[in-house]
């Protein structure tokens, strides 16, 4: 399996909602959970998530590649963003 991108700071991760994880949060939250490497409370999705989990599975199903190359946008985003901070700040922008 491909490493999996994932954003974070010491407090926060965020990572991508598989097909996979999307089908087990709709299910089984502890599924969910084990599959994201992560503790969530059993009254966890609220109900306006846990309707569109299906949704976003059909989604997913539909066009995998598109849904999965978003940290690809990201990185893309973070590489013309950073520059621009720099400036703003007084920084030397290296190019």
């Amino acid at each position: 399996m491909p490493e999996q991108l994932a954003l974070g700071t010491p407090r926060l991760e965020l990572v991508p909602c598989s097909l996979a994880v999307a089908k087990a949060l709709s299910d089984d939250v502890e599924e969910g959970g084990r599959l994201l490497d992560a503790r969530l409370p059993k009254e966890w999705p609220d109900p306006e998530l846990a309707e569109f989990l299906p949704f976003y599975a059909k989604l997913l199903r539909q066009d995998p590649v598109g849904f999965a190359n978003w940290g690809g946008r990201v990185r893309q985003l973070w590489a013309a963003t950073v520059p621009c901070l720099q400036a703003a700040r007084g920084e030397h922008v290296s190019k």
